[in-house]
């Protein structure tokens, strides 16, 4: 009896070792197992949440209501019409790349805009124009965090078409002091971000470009909308597309519409990719 009493007990003791050893090696398995997979986590996805890019998600936001606000606003004239500009330069650069020639580019106090071209395929540049607005909208915002000089060189390419929109599509007086101001503060925020760089890391003048970048889309969802979907005219892109392609008007506007989404869609996702940090001076 003895015998089989020891036998007992080693045999529970060799249990509740095994399953102490069960265990420790289930909980080392669990924390490994998490451990890759925040690994994981960071190798795909990286830091997507961190605070610059909510900072930037922020700016944009707030860039959108700003536009909203003021969209019926004189105040934003200079800008709407730096968005025609654009779109009638997309038509433009359409034509020269497919053997065309422009004789000509208008742009009209109601915002309306004419590109006067010669030969080229008609069926790249009628929807260049809405494309094209969506690109430069997609283009300045993403310019202004890639880095310092992507920054600096899209506030070049900004005062340059200010300057042209007052030269040559500001014809009254109103309209020329609002692009000067423009000009002038973009220049100035540019000079004073230039001065104090270790505090202010470039930050005001990525709120210009990124507010630009944000008009430029916004004005084109609000002009495809009216002129395409709501209307068709025979002065718009999506009639005289229509005449081309023997389709609905409407249905080119509604594509239009779509591509214009699926700019905006890219440039969130481009922002949430790259990595958004301070430049360095």
């Amino acid at each position: 009896m003895e015998r089989i009493d020891g036998m007992e007990e080693r045999w529970k003791k060799t249990d509740g070792e095994k399953y102490g050893i069960m265990c420790n090696n289930l909980r080392q398995y669990i924390a490994a197992k998490e451990t890759r997979t925040y690994n994981w986590k960071d190798e795909q996805y990286g830091d997507c949440c961190e605070r610059n890019q909510n900072i930037t998600f922020i700016s944009i936001s707030a860039c959108v209501l700003v536009n909203i606000i003021f969209w019926r606003c004189k105040i934003l004239e200079p800008f709407k019409l730096l968005t025609v500009f654009l779109h009638e330069f997309s038509h433009a650069s359409a034509c020269w790349l497919t053997g065309g020639r422009v004789k000509g580019i208008e742009v009209n106090r109601n915002h309306g805009g004419c590109t006067n071209t010669v030969g080229g395929n008609r069926f790249l540049i009628l929807p260049a124009g809405y494309i094209g607005s969506c690109f430069y909208g997609m283009f300045f915002i993403l310019m202004a965090y890639i880095s310092k000089w992507t920054l600096l060189t899209s506030a070049a390419f900004l005062c340059f078409l200010l300057l042209v929109v007052l030269i040559f599509y500001a014809n009254n007086i109103f309209l020329r002091t609002l692009c000067i101001l423009f000009l002038a503060a973009t220049i100035s925020v540019w000079v004073l971000c230039e001065l104090f760089k270790e505090d202010v890391k470039y930050w005001p003048l990525k709120i210009i470009m990124t507010f630009i970048g944000v008009l430029n889309e916004m004005y084109s969802i609000v002009d495809i909308f009216e002129d395409l979907i709501t209307r068709s005219t025979p002065e718009s892109d999506a009639y005289k597309y229509a005449e081309l392609t023997k389709c609905n008007s409407k249905f080119c506007g509604v594509l239009w519409f779509l591509v214009n989404f699926f700019f905006i869609f890219l440039t969130v996702y481009l922002i949430g990719t790259i990595h958004v940090k301070q430049f360095d001076n």
